[in-house]
């Protein structure tokens, strides 16, 4: 699998080298905090995302303080 279509709209992408190959107009992002990748210049209604936030937020683990 290359990539998976969220229910958000999000392109989540798991092969960076084989996904820009395919889709050439790609912006494949990489969040900083969990790592996963998506596509940025998929429009859906959680990309492109504001701000560089990542589109999984809801997935983040709570940061302790």
């Amino acid at each position: 699998m290359i990539y998976r279509q969220h229910t958000s709209g999000a392109r989540e992408v798991f092969n960076v080298a084989r996904y820009t190959a395919a889709h050439p107009a790609a912006r494949v992002a990489t969040c900083g905090q969990c790592g996963r990748h998506w596509d940025d210049a998929h429009i859906s209604g959680v990309t492109p995302t504001p701000a560089a936030r990542c589109p999984f937020e809801y997935s983040h683990k709570e940061e302790s303080r």
